[in-house]
């Protein structure tokens, strides 16, 4: 069942790529990269082309980056942050699949490695990935390759528990 949801997915994307790339160049995107000990959380969404990718997603009209970053972590995998131990990396404008966006990303590093409770109707999976083995991998998406590799080159995210 999950592999028909997943070609569902990259069907609906690749059908609905011209909406995606008006809305996307105008958009404001969040991504987090929540990290424990020597992994990174990553995630596959239904809609897209099949590849991991961090948690994250758009802002609302109005909303806070930081208030976006932590809501959308929430909605995707169930992890409750605090504002407090989010810490900003930058801005980016990222292209990918020929879509093109404004990234803000923020990085958090867990004392304790949560469970996942992954949102059913956006994701098909999330997991914990070596930080090691994630910039070889091909199944993950250029974009987060970027910004992990853009996260290891500074200092370290503020540390926190999971809550």
């Amino acid at each position: 069942m999950k592999n028909i949801w997943i070609r569902a997915g990259k069907t609906a994307f690749w059908l609905s790529w011209p909406a995606l790339f008006a809305y996307l160049f105008v958009s404001r995107r969040t991504r987090a990269v929540i990290s424990h000990k020597n992994e990174v959380l990553l995630v596959k969404s239904w809609l897209g082309p099949g590849q991991w990718k961090l948690p994250g997603g758009g802002l609302h009209i109005g909303e806070d980056t930081i208030m976006g970053v932590l809501r959308e972590v929430k909605e995707e995998t169930g992890i409750q942050l605090d504002s407090k131990e989010t810490k900003f990396l930058e801005k980016r404008r990222l292209s990918e699949n020929g879509l093109s966006s404004t990234i803000l990303v923020y990085a958090i590093e867990l004392l304790k490695r949560p469970s996942l409770t992954r949102q059913k109707l956006e994701l098909v999976d999330a997991k914990w990935f070596p930080v090691k083995d994630i910039l070889s991998r091909t199944d993950v998406s250029k974009a987060s390759k970027q910004l992990i590799l853009a996260w290891r080159q500074r200092d370290q995210p503020v540390r926190m528990k999971a809550g």
